[in-house]
């Protein structure tokens, strides 16, 4: 798949992020290749680059250094995982007929058996040790492969005498390829974002042309199209409801869960169901824009992000695998030259400290809680766009809010539209609607809605300029029409002064307080609480009180907001929640930033957070969604830690024989998994 020189591999051959950390290390050596990261439990390379690049020399780059990939395609999910079973399976019963065998004294045939289930069952380890070995890489398979073919060759060497070794090889590759199956599940299930959803949404869809229904693609219907949606059916594509009314389940695309009222005039969203009567939708968005594309992107994005925390484990396991090696190759000299072990003996304590301390566990700490906690904020109504922002907001102490549209309800009534001697309230209106319906600021759509409950006209407006924070204006029938926010600085209301030519006209507002707002209170124990607002300095003042927030300044521009955000950052780390383009930059700028449901698409394109429904009730939820992931990621990396702290010496020491060292190595890998697939609370 390609897309504005953007790549997507499927990788195979990865065992763990330290393959993916390798993988991405090869990507970057590549001139042509700006960006490049690789997602292990995706099994997925995403790669930026220039348009001359060549994807065969790159997918030959990653075959030299030990994996396979090809292009990216969307296929179906087999169903039925139990089935990848079955391989682990038998090969632990064939391990059980080896030792059987060796107990029984046919050693021949137990060797011979022993060496099929290493080299085929482990073929995947080997192959991918192999390859990295050439260029001097280790990685966990490396310790899996020479500790199982250690075996082989001790079996068979004359040293050996009548005590076959082969056993133990079999039971490494067996309870590793167990291990292996049960983290690629689990793995599978956690990063299945919407997935069913995705299958259902139609790919052919019902469209009326001339009276008349056809199936056609979705991708090619244009906007103006109308589409018919059945009961039961899955909205294909963003529209409006021309025809009939009907309730709708948003709750995969909004994380709202109570069915919505749709009729003529209404938007309806797609990956939304249909729940009751059929209806005519007249095509608004491309398909590639509707929403519920747009939504799986930016997930797609976040799921190739990375957080500190895993960059550093990377980091830690790229070294670690080399120092386990050369503790295995040690503790066999020892054993074998100082303490006067047999070889027997001694190869099996070496064996038990490499497979004993492969890293898996430490690599799986933090990726599938990242997985887990994304899924629950969809299903909140959250999309996060990179994990590394569920790291920051730990570190958050202040919140910032701008006030319009975010603490209040965004919905503007006209108080009073003061006298005109040329015009009437009502073409007042038309003029002011006319040039308002170009701008997406919460006035202009208060305007917009005053004038379509009034029945006034509004007309097309020319050379339209919007300054942002302070006004529009236009040409509007032969009229200059300019609508800017009054500088009265002793006024609690919000008053728009309109110059229809040169006559001057004011338009004061009123506004309410949002319901939500009130959710703000419970944040002053945790945060310092700020609004930063274009409205005058009365009226942030006034709305501040009622939420007992001390910080409120008001008569900011964009770049006064911006300002004020960068002196806070001084003392504080800063997540600023917003809506409108003039929050753009501060949502930019702060260390998080939070765009609410209302938001525009500059907000939505600068902020780090989107709220899909629901907005400052929602803001708990994402802090509490972001503290117990890492309490989740800390717990796995205690488990992980606590495990090689402790194994390792016992293995050194001799306390544990190979195959117990592959099944508790499994079973530590499969803790962490477990632990990571619980329910994170919000």
């Amino acid at each position: 798949m390609t897309q504005n020189n953007t790549i997507t591999l499927d990788v195979d051959g990865m065992t763990c992020t330290a393959c993916a950390a390798r993988i991405e290390r090869v990507l970057h050596k590549n001139a042509k290749v700006e960006e490049a990261s690789v997602n292990f439990p995706l099994k997925q390379a995403e790669i930026k680059s220039d348009e001359s690049l060549n994807i065969e020399d790159l997918i030959e780059e990653i075959y030299k250094a030990g994996y396979s990939a090809k292009v990216h395609e969307e296929k179906e999910t087999q169903e039925g995982r139990y089935r990848e079973f079955f391989i682990p399976f038998l090969s632990l019963i064939s391990t059980i007929v080896v030792s059987y065998l060796l107990g029984r004294g046919y050693e021949s045939q137990a060797n011979l058996l022993g060496i099929f289930i290493i080299m085929f069952f482990g073929q995947r380890f080997h192959i991918s040790s192999f390859r990295n070995m050439k260029k001097l890489n280790f990685n966990m398979d490396s310790l899996i492969s020479i500790g199982s073919l250690s075996s082989i060759i001790v079996s068979l060497l004359p040293l050996a005498g009548s005590e076959s070794f082969i056993d133990t090889g079999g039971y490494i590759i067996s309870f590793l390829l167990i291990g292996k199956t049960v983290e690629e599940v689990s793995i599978q299930k956690s990063i299945s974002i919407a997935d069913a959803i995705k299958k259902s949404v139609p790919k052919r869809i019902r469209v009326i042309r001339d009276n008349q229904e056809k199936f056609e693609d979705t991708e090619q219907v244009s906007i103006g199209d109308f589409v018919k949606v059945l009961p039961g059916e899955i909205v294909p594509i963003d529209g409006e409801v021309t025809e009939g009314e009907t309730l709708v389940d948003e709750s995969i695309v909004t994380g709202e869960s109570t069915p919505i009222e749709k009729k003529n005039g209404n938007q309806v969203l797609s990956g939304s169901i249909n729940l009751s009567n059929h209806i005519i939708i007249k095509i608004n968005k491309i398909d590639s824009e509707s929403t519920f594309n747009q939504i799986a992107e930016m997930v797609k994005k976040a799921q190739f992000s990375k957080p500190l925390i895993q960059n550093l484990i990377d980091k830690i396991t790229a070294i670690f695998v080399p120092g386990i090696i050369l503790l295995s190759l040690v503790t066999f000299l020892a054993r074998f030259y100082l303490l006067d072990d047999n070889i027997i003996r001694a190869l099996s304590v070496a064996i038990s400290v490499l497979v004993i301390a492969c890293p898996c566990a430490l690599g799986l700490a933090t990726p599938l809680v990242l997985y887990k906690s994304s899924t629950l904020a969809n299903s909140n109504g959250i999309i996060f766009k990179g994990y590394d922002i569920l790291e920051r907001l730990n570190a958050i102490n202040a919140l910032v809010f701008d006030k319009t549209g975010t603490l209040t309800t965004g919905i503007f009534r006209i108080k009073d539209i003061s006298h005109s001697a040329h015009h009437t309230r009502e073409q007042i209106l038309s003029f002011v609607a006319s040039v308002e319906q170009y701008s997406n600021h919460p006035i202009a759509r208060s305007i917009l809605l005053e004038a379509e409950e009034s029945g006034v006209e509004v007309y097309e407006a020319i050379n339209v300029i919007e300054t942002p924070g302070l006004g529009i204006e236009g040409l509007v029938s032969g009229k200059q029409v300019k609508v800017t926010k009054s500088l009265n600085l002793e006024s609690v209301e919000t008053t728009l002064t309109v110059l229809i030519d040169n006559e001057e006209v004011l338009i004061e507002l009123e506004e309410e307080l949002n319901t939500e707002s009130y959710v703000v209170e419970d944040l002053s124990s945790r945060f310092k609480l700020s609004i930063l607002s274009g409205d005058n300095d009365i009226k942030t003042g006034e709305f501040a009180k009622l939420l007992e927030i001390d910080d409120a300044i008001g008569n900011l521009s964009p770049e006064d907001k911006l300002k004020k955000i960068t002196d806070l950052q001084k003392s504080f780390n800063i997540a600023y929640v917003g809506d409108g383009i003039n929050d753009a930059p501060s949502l930019k700028q702060a260390d998080v930033g939070i765009a609410t449901s209302s938001s525009t698409q500059f907000a939505r394109s600068a902020g780090d957070i989107i709220l899909l429904r629901g907005d400052l009730n929602k803001i708990n939820t994402i802090f509490a969604i972001s503290e117990n992931s890492f309490k989740r990621i800390k717990q796995n990396l205690f488990l992980a830690l606590i495990y090689n702290i402790s194994m390792i010496p016992t293995a050194v020491l001799g306390s544990i024989e190979p195959r117990y060292a592959a099944l508790a190595m499994a079973l530590s890998s499969i803790s962490v998994v477990l632990n990571s697939t619980r329910k994170i609370k919000t």
